[in-house]
């Protein structure tokens, strides 16, 4: 616990330094896939909800989970879910995975595929699930894979009663 009530030990304590807080916002992490990244949270979503990289959609579900200090309710998501949002949320997952990689750098998809460098990482080179992790890491989730894929399976059947969204391929 801390020492504020005790100033005698308030003033034996040692005092942290910038690289203990920057420890406790990064690390090395084994992502679903096998993978293993070096990761940097910026300071979780309420730094992506500053910057714009939440959609619009999705922010009062956002809001309402960091005013709790709950993760985002799945059923209430599968409310607001259409192929724009769809869209939207992977775009935001593309955001959030090139702002957290430190190693290997995540970049952008480039707008033209002849500018891609197979030397570089792209968002879209991470896998879906591996976006995903990282998204609830930032949003003050797990650190475990394990976890993580129990919490998925949960939302998955919480999704798994609504209506299929979009259209049949022709």
């Amino acid at each position: 616990m801390g020492t504020s009530g005790n100033p005698a030990k308030a003033a034996e304590a040692k005092i942290s330094s910038a690289s203990e807080f920057k420890k406790k916002r990064a690390g090395v992490i084994e992502l679903p896939s096998g993978m293993t990244v070096r990761l940097r949270n910026p300071g979780g979503l309420r730094i992506f909800m500053a910057n714009g990289s939440i959609p619009n959609s999705l922010m009062p579900l956002v809001k309402e989970a960091l005013d709790s200090g709950t993760e985002m309710d799945a059923k209430k998501t599968s409310d607001v879910v259409d192929q724009d949002t769809i869209t939207e949320m992977m775009e935001m997952m593309d955001r959030i995975a090139v702002t957290c990689f430190v190693e290997p750098r995540c970049y952008p998809v480039p707008e033209d595929d002849a500018l891609r460098d197979d030397n570089l990482l792209y968002a879209d080179e991470v896998e879906d699930e591996d976006k995903m992790f990282i998204f609830q890491w930032v949003s003050g989730g797990t650190e475990d894979v394990a976890t993580f894929r129990a919490k998925q399976a949960s939302n998955v059947a919480a999704l798994s009663g609504q209506p299929e969204v979009g259209s049949s391929p022709e």
